[in-house]
């Protein structure tokens, strides 16, 4: 190895092992600054040195890119290459890395320092041990499948990551350079214990993913269901492999924000993990139909209880791959030619679902090291987005020059300002924000577990308020949103959040309501409907099944509770706790009692069973078992809401729902071409703050415009 090259200055040290530092290694760069890294293994005789940059020939026009052309090698032996600029325009065949910087089966992921060195043309350069570990694989694989792909694009290697002008043009360019590439590899990381049962598996379900797609779709059979395998001619699936592959699913990779331009923009794509390879189709349809099949809930067992400690359920990696590669790769996926599917005319545009602000919130689940990124990530998918919206505009380009603060207000601002919609506000939730001091309009881009009521079910499920005027167009200036809006009715009473028995609250309310609310339903039938934003996670209004599965959520809650109450009793007579509101919402002695509800006498009755029962425990599992049972689908149409909100009743008899810091006092809201309505609390004497979306039972569908009411200007800080 040579000893010297220009601006890389070596220490030779000549030591004892046991001398040298085990926690770091120094290396000094010409402007004489000291730097560490991890530590390298004991040795007697070490380089330290830093990646130089000079090594990189220079772009020659704003077009130009840099190609690696990996040298063939044994495994493990020195990895060699030389590089080259070439011009985007029309460049020649090569392909394109997608990975992670740091360790892919770490949890939680870490990113990592350039500690291994690859030889740029006999000069040396710092890799990531994660990228080294690709290159090192893929040079092998090249072989393997015979591709004649010989030039390679890498971010970290063709991109000077100390030369910010050049890394914001060239991070602009990367929509391009993937979407040209020949082939994407994807790097999920080296093998590991599982890795064999999960590559095995993938394969062994492909006739099961064929047979789903055969019945267009449609079966629904569980993951264990054995007439299912026989009729695939698969042989059943253990735990122990179901366990791998949910293991295989978590790795860091698949939850990477530049996942999505790098995989959705390929012409072809290939899923690489240590000795192993499968097509990215595959996976997508795999993913696909568990996510359709509902198999997701159950799988998610199989996850490591450290994830399931460390991480929300919704951000989980297998769940989160789950759906995002099936609402990117299937809904926002390439055409044949490789290109985006976009609507072809402006109005089929405004109800198409892949508006700017609905793409932002599909890909929240996906993280990123630098906030930034989770926009600039997928800035280019969203910027084609708008441009088939508003082909006279377009959206910001990255810079990351500018704080983090100063990106999401910039895109906000865009999105709002040049679609003339306040539809981008329904990303906002503070109850998630991560990121200090953003006004309160902005949402926090970096928040993965919000749960917008604007984006169930797509962009189309609620239609609040569909005025479009040009002239009521939201204005910024500055850190202030102007817009017009209508002020509707104010909150006059909130469940208390943390209560262990929600339902009562929730009854305690409704209450409160006349027997017959305002668009003719009983009081109970507006709550159950509610409380799951009047929706299946399909349709809205939600089928009247969803309202008999209430009734069990209810004695399933009861029976829950009653068990509680059971763990501590001390022999003592018991009476029937705390259900006053729901004897009082459906009396026996009613005329017309409430269909949705158990009756007073039915709930009594209830609960002297279940206190017989306190000593069998094998009779309260099944009781239990099979409530549950008849509950589930109301329980799932509550999931498909999401967490995070409280019921909310207004002065004016309504029920809704609120974000959890919503409170007495707040106010809801309209804006003009909004599909949900507002939760805004005011802020000095003129100004108010966003507190986030709302859910007003009965004006969810246009039945504003019933109504002659003012229109007032606001602004929002």
């Amino acid at each position: 190895m040579p000893t010297a090259w220009p601006g890389v200055h070596f220490i030779r040290i000549r030591t004892p092992s046991s001398f040298l530092c085990r926690t770091c290694r120094l290396f000094i760069t010409s402007s004489s600054s000291i730097m560490a890294t991890p530590a390298l293994p004991p040795a007697e005789e070490i380089h330290l040195f830093v990646a130089n940059n000079e090594c990189l020939p220079p772009l020659k026009t704003s077009t130009s890119i840099r190609l690696i052309d990996l040298k063939p090698g044994e495994q493990d032996s020195g990895i060699m290459m030389s590089i080259d600029t070439y011009n985007l325009i029309d460049p020649p065949q090569y392909a394109a890395l997608s990975y992670t910087w740091g360790d892919p089966s770490v949890h939680p992921y870490v990113a990592e320092r350039p500690s291994r060195t690859v030889w740029i043309d006999t000069k040396p350069f710092l890799v990531t041990p994660n990228l080294y570990d690709a290159l090192n694989h893929w040079r092998g694989w090249k072989l393997v499948i015979g591709t004649t792909n010989t030039l390679l694009w890498v971010d970290a290697i063709c991109i000077n990551q100390d030369d910010l002008i050049e890394r914001n043009h060239q991070v602009g360019l990367m929509s391009q350079i993937y979407s040209r590439a020949a082939l994407v590899i994807a790097w999920a990381g080296t093998s590991d214990e599982d890795t064999w049962i999960a590559f095995k598996l993938i394969s062994r379900l492909k006739p099961i993913v064929k047979l789903w797609q055969s019945e267009n779709f449609k079966f629904t059979d569980s993951h264990d269901s054995e007439e299912l395998f026989e009729r695939a001619g698969v042989n059943m699936v253990r735990p122990k492999e179901w366990k791998a592959l949910i293991s295989f699913y978590e790795r860091q990779y698949f939850n990477r924000a530049w996942i999505v331009q790098e995989i959705i923009l390929a012409k072809e794509a290939l899923l690489m993990f240590g000795h192993y390879f499968v097509h990215w189709i595959d996976l997508v349809n795999l993913s696909e139909m568990m996510v359709n099949c509902k198999w997701i809930p159950v799988l998610e067992n199989y996850a490591r209880p450290s994830i399931n400690a460390e991480r929300p359920r919704l951000t989980l990696g297998a769940p989160a791959v789950y759906n995002s590669v099936r609402i990117l790769c299937k809904q926002y996926g390439p055409s044949e030619r490789g290109q985006l599917q976009c609507p072809t005319t402006h109005s089929d545009a405004r109800e198409f679902y892949i508006l700017p602000e609905h793409l932002l919130y599909e890909t929240r689940y996906f993280r990123a090291t630098d906030p930034r990124d989770n926009i600039y990530a997928v800035l280019s998918i969203v910027s084609h987005a708008f441009r088939a919206t508003y082909p006279t505009t377009d959206l910001l380009r990255p810079d990351y020059r500018f704080p983090v603060r100063k990106v999401f207000i910039d895109v906000t601002r865009d999105i709002a300002t040049k679609t003339g919609s306040a539809s981008v506000l329904s990303l906002v939730d503070h109850d998630s924000k991560q990121i200090p001091d953003l006004p309160s309009w902005v949402p926090d881009y970096s928040a993965s577990n919000v749960q917008a009521l604007a984006y169930i079910c797509g962009a189309g499920l609620y239609r609040a308020f569909n005025l479009v005027r040009r002239a009521l167009e939201p204005k910024i200036v500055g850190d202030i949103f102007f817009l017009c809006a209508i002020r509707w009715d104010a909150i006059a009473d909130i469940e208390l959040n943390g209560r262990p028995f929600a339902l009562q609250g929730q009854m305690d309310l409704c209450l409160q309501l006349p027997k017959i609310y305002l668009n003719g339903q009983t009081r109970v039938e507006a709550l159950w409907r509610t409380l799951i934003g009047d929706t299946d996670g399909v349709q809205s209004p939600a089928p009247e099944a969803i309202g008999n599965s209430f009734r069990q959520y209810v004695l399933l809650a009861i029976a829950t509770r009653v068990r509680k109450i059971l763990e501590g009793w001390d022999g003592r007579e018991l009476k029937v706790p705390d259900f006053v509101s729901l004897l009082k919402l459906n009396n026996s002695h009613d005329e017309r009692p409430d269909p949705w509800l158990p009756g007073g006498e039915e709930v009594e009755s209830f609960w002297n069973m279940l206190r017989t029962m306190q000593q069998s425990q094998q009779e309260n599992e099944r009781l239990l078992r099979e409530l549950g049972q008849g509950a589930h689908l109301y329980a799932a149409a509550i999931d498909s809401i999401g967490s995070g909100r409280r019921l909310f009743k207004t002065g004016g008899n309504l029920l809704g729902l609120a974000p959890i810091s919503a409170k007495r006092g707040d106010t809801v809201w309209f804006f003009p071409s909004s599909k949900v309505p507002f939760v805004l609390r005011r802020y000095g004497s003129k100004q108010f703050k966003l507190i986030g979306e709302a859910y007003l039972h009965g004006y969810m569908h246009g039945a504003l415009e019933r109504f002659s009411m003012p229109l007032q200007y606001i602004s929002l800080v």
